[in-house]
């Protein structure tokens, strides 16, 4: 009786010694660890970037591994995505360091081959564009939520372009190329041709009086002349209203101010273009109709404010910049009063 009772005993023993070490292989094998990826749904187009960030939950571990399970794209060590060309789904995952079978995945709707979105300059007719001015160009992005454009210039010395699309002309002439792309697809892009010449002149219209046409001296002051034709070109002057008559001696504008600002204000005359440009002497004289750039007291403190000597200014001579004169228009020039209104100032070529 007793050795059966201890063969039943030994194997309930272990039986139960089984059981547990069953048990214990069970327990083992469960995992507390998860990983949670955000965003967890995105949709992004051709060669677009996302940002993925992987929450790790039950380890101290926080350490993922990123890959791609399908679709088209890529994603580095520290989970920037940036989508293929392929249209479709794409599926990320992050895999726990600590625990390989803890995993989180996203997926990405990946918009396809720029279906639908184009993109086209809005300018049709560029302006006259002198060495180290600026112009703000512009493209339309269509059939995208997203109309941000990525800007660019093909070769080397051939200008620069910001963000927003200003233009800066490099120092000197030629003809310059400028990429715009659609950020939704880059697929979609378009060029455009940017002639840089010389010199310019520029006309202005003044209300009720008609129009006189400026020369310009980039020869002597390359910067001021520069300077005018960006203003210009950007409509600044348009609608600014001449604050300054003094016969026998100046008519001066260029204060914006004095678009909202009656002439009486105290603030008038001391506006500008938000921005100052450094002097640049040069031996050209304040002769009848010459054209020179007004400041304040400080040598460098030029903007956007520009006079013309109604009769010769010696004593301005190289104190004040003279960066051009009259072309055309001298009996409009002789008419001009404070409280004239230029209606529209362009620029035109230089005639041959």
């Amino acid at each position: 009786m007793k050795k059966g009772w201890l063969v039943i005993v030994g194997m309930a023993a272990l039986a139960a010694i089984g059981l547990g070490i069953l048990a214990g292989c069970a327990g083992e094998g469960k995992s507390n660890v998860s990983v949670i990826v955000n965003p967890n749904v995105t949709t992004l187009g051709t060669g677009q970037t996302q940002q993925f960030v992987a929450t790790v939950i039950g380890s101290g571990n926080r350490r993922v591994e990123w890959s791609v399970l399908s679709g088209s794209g890529t994603i580095t060590a520290d989970g920037l995505f940036t989508a293929g060309s392929q249209a479709g789904t794409t599926t990320i995952q992050a895999q726990s360091v600590a625990d390989r079978n803890a995993v989180g995945t996203a997926s990405i709707q990946v918009a396809g081959g720029g279906a639908g979105i184009t993109i086209s300059w809005e300018q049709t007719d560029l302006p006259v564009i002198i060495p180290k001015s600026r112009f703000r160009l512009n493209a339309i992005v269509s059939g995208s939520p997203n109309t941000d454009v990525n800007y660019s210039v093909e070769g080397t010395d051939a200008g620069t372009i910001t963000a927003d699309g200003v233009y800066t002309a490099p120092n000197r002439t030629g003809t310059f190329t400028v990429v715009a792309k659609s950020d939704q697809d880059p697929t979609q892009q378009v060029t455009l041709e940017v002639p840089v010449v010389a010199n310019a002149r520029v006309r202005w219209e003044v209300e009720g009086r008609g129009e006189f046409v400026l020369e310009l001296r980039p020869d002597e002051a390359p910067n001021h002349c520069a300077n005018l034709v960006s203003l210009v070109n950007s409509r600044f002057y348009d609608g600014i209203v001449m604050h300054r008559y003094e016969p026998g001696f100046v008519i001066q504008w260029g204060d914006p101010q004095t678009k909202t600002l009656p002439l009486d204000d105290p603030r008038i005359g001391s506006g500008g273009p938000g921005y100052t440009i450094d002097f640049e002497a040069n031996p050209l004289q304040h002769e009848k109709y010459a054209l020179g750039m007004a400041r304040s007291q400080e040598l460098n403190s030029a903007g956007s404010q520009v006079y013309l000597c109604l009769e010769p200014a010696p004593s301005l001579d190289g104190n004040y910049v003279v960066f051009g004169a009259v072309e055309t228009g001298f009996a409009v020039v002789d008419a001009l009063r404070r409280g004239d209104k230029i209606t529209r100032a362009t620029t035109l070529p230089v005639e041959n």
